[in-house]
């Protein structure tokens, strides 16, 4: 029971730590998505994130747009590297690593630039959602690929 409840602690304040680092970079970042030129203050809770190695923080419109760079551009920046992949829970607003994620594919809520991914921290949550707003099906973060970030652009 004891290690129950120092691990929870251990996640709570990591939990913490990354909500106050989001909130420095939003102060010091550029709130346009890297991908699209989109403004990203209008639609907070789709925002993603791509964290590299040298500190630098790109800012996505959505998972869609963040994924169609780390496609088509990121993988090719090996010069810095990129550190995380981060997504905004689409429930609570808060934002997690995007590999632990779950991703309702095709429902009526879209993203500034059409169908796109929406994330959530908990299948719970993701299940929640999508009965409401008719989605398709949810993906965990290993099944989403280039052919499916291509199909939804």
């Amino acid at each position: 029971m004891r290690k129950f409840f120092v691990l929870f602690f251990v996640l709570f304040l990591h939990g913490e730590i990354l909500q106050k680092d989001v909130a420095s970079w939003l102060n010091n970042s550029d709130l346009v998505c890297k991908q699209f030129g989109i403004d990203t203050t209008n639609m907070p809770k789709f925002r993603a994130y791509i964290e590299l190695n040298n500190g630098e923080i790109l800012v996505f419109s959505s998972v869609k747009s963040m994924l169609l760079y780390f496609y088509e551009v990121g993988l090719k920046h090996n010069d810095v590297g990129i550190k995380e992949l981060l997504v905004t829970d689409f429930k609570s607003g808060d934002v997690f690593s995007a590999s632990s994620g779950f991703y309702v594919f095709g429902s009526r809520i879209v993203s500034a630039k059409g169908d796109d991914l929406i994330p959530f921290k908990n299948e719970f949550d993701a299940e929640n959602f999508k009965l409401a707003n008719s989605g398709h099906k949810i993906l965990k973060f290993e099944q989403i690929n280039k052919k499916l970030i291509d199909y939804l652009r």
